[in-house]
């Protein structure tokens, strides 16, 4: 009933097990961002540009061991929670639980991974549309209801391995200076060309404040 968009960050900017993932044939960079400027709350219509706005939170991803805390017990929780906003409507008819669970596991569920995952060490800004879009009526409705805010503004599509993938394109905050604070270059044949070429560029663009390092992790693919 509610579309989120995630995407994913990590607390070690410089982990073998990410440049093993991501970046092969030595050609990978990790981009260290502020990270008061990944909590945006604007989605620009990709038409004329126009901000809107929607519900941002940048969160620690929970690591659930086996034998800990299952899906279903969250789930169950969820219930519960729904159930209690629902009972706190103060109108005659109450808020269906079931929209009221699923509009809050919308945001806490994609906070969630197996322990397998752990090493990623992985935080994630989550995207949630506010119920501000639409019009005073449907927002009653959907707010009454328990359903949620309904399909995020501003959604594109582009080509995945096996499907279109939707995705939203945000603007860092800038309030606070620049959203770049250091570049890692990979392990790389040819680092000090790297890092030359790295910081040459972020000069072109007049932030040469930015931190440009090579990365600690003595790994070799080449």
């Amino acid at each position: 009933m509610s579309e989120v968009f995630v995407a994913s960050f990590s607390e070690d900017g410089d982990s073998l097990s990410q440049w093993r993932a991501y970046s092969p044939a030595g050609l990978g960079f990790s981009i260290g961002f502020d990270a008061n400027s990944l909590i945006t709350a604007h989605v620009p219509d990709p038409k004329t540009g126009k901000p809107n706005s929607v519900t941002s939170s940048l969160r620690r991803v929970t690591y659930l061991k086996d034998g800990a805390t299952s899906p279903e017990e969250l789930l169950s929780d969820g219930k519960s929670a729904g159930v209690a906003l629902a009972s706190l409507t103060p109108r005659t008819d109450s808020i269906d639980p079931s929209g009221a669970t699923a509009a809050l596991l919308a945001v806490t569920a994609p906070t969630f991974k197996h322990d397998a995952f752990r090493d990623e060490r992985e935080w994630r800004l989550v995207l949630l549309n506010t119920l501000g879009q639409m019009s005073a009526k449907e927002r009653e409705r959907r707010s009454f209801y328990g359903e949620g805010p309904g399909p995020m503004p501003g959604k594109q599509f582009r080509p995945g391995k096996s499907m279109l993938v939707p995705y939203v394109k945000v603007e860092p905050n800038t309030n606070d200076g620049y959203f770049i604070k250091e570049v890692i270059v990979g392990p790389t044949p040819h680092p000090e060309l790297s890092i030359k070429s790295v910081e040459a560029f972020f000069q072109s663009l007049n932030h040469a404040e930015v931190t440009v390092r090579p990365s600690k992790v003595p790994y070799r693919h080449w």
